[in-house]
C-alpha cells in the first residue's frame, strides 16, 4: 500500500514542478516584453532630450554669432567669427565674449559649419543624419524644420537681414 502512495506522490510533485516551470517561463517572458518596452520608452526620451538640447545649443551659437557680429570696433565693418573660440573671447575687443564655454553637438558629432563668402562662421548645423523625432510644431523661429529628414537639415544661422541662406530646413535667428 506504502508503494502505492510513493508513486502517486512522485507523480504528484513531477506535475507540481512541470507547472512551476511553466510559470517561471510565463513569468521571464513577461519580464522581458515589460523589459523591451522600458527600453523603447527610455531610447524615446533619451532622444527626445538630445533633440531639445540640439534645438537650445543650435539658438545659443546662433544669437553668440549675431552678438559677435553686431559687436566689433567702431568705424570697422561688421564681421563674423573666424572660428567658435572667438565666441569665448572676441579677438578684435578685449574682455568680451558672446559664450561661457563652447557646446558639443548632443549628438556626439562634430559641429558643421555654415560659412559667409569671407571664410567666417555664419552658422552651425549638426552632422547627425537620423531622422528627428519632431517633425511640427516648432516655435517662430524654427518653422523652417519642419518636415526635416535629418538632424543636419537644422541649421542655426545668424543672418544681419533676419533671412536664412539656402533653402527649406534652413532656419535663422534674427537680427536685432
Amino acid at each position: 500500500m506504502n508503494e502505492g502512495k510513493t508513486q502517486h506522490s512522485k507523480l504528484r510533485v513531477t506535475g507540481e514542478a512541470g507547472y512551476a516551470y511553466v510559470m517561471v517561463i510565463v513569468a521571464v517572458a513577461v519580464l522581458a516584453i515589460l523589459a523591451a518596452a522600458v527600453s523603447a520608452l527610455v531610447s524615446y526620451e533619451v532622444r527626445h532630450d538630445k533633440e531639445e538640447e540640439l534645438l537650445f545649443r543650435g539658438q545659443a551659437y546662433a544669437r553668440a554669432i549675431g552678438d559677435y557680429y553686431m559687436a566689433g570696433p567702431a568705424g570697422k565693418t561688421h564681421s563674423y567669427p573666424r572660428q567658435l573660440e572667438d565666441l569665448l573671447s572676441d579677438p578684435r575687443l578685449p574682455n568680451r565674449r558672446y559664450l561661457r564655454a563652447l557646446y558639443p553637438d548632443p549628438f556626439g558629432a562634430e559641429w558643421a559649419f555654415v560659412k559667409n563668402p569671407n571664410g567666417g562662421i555664419m552658422g552651425v548645423a549638426s552632422q547627425c543624419h537620423d531622422q528627428p523625432l519632431r517633425q511640427n510644431g516648432f516655435p517662430p523661429e524654427f518653422q523652417a524644420f519642419a518636415g526635416a529628414k535629418h538632424y543636419s537639415d537644422w541649421v542655426f544661422v545668424y543672418q544681419p537681414n533676419g533671412t536664412a541662406p539656402g533653402s527649406q530646413g534652413t532656419g535663422a535667428v534674427p537680427g536685432d
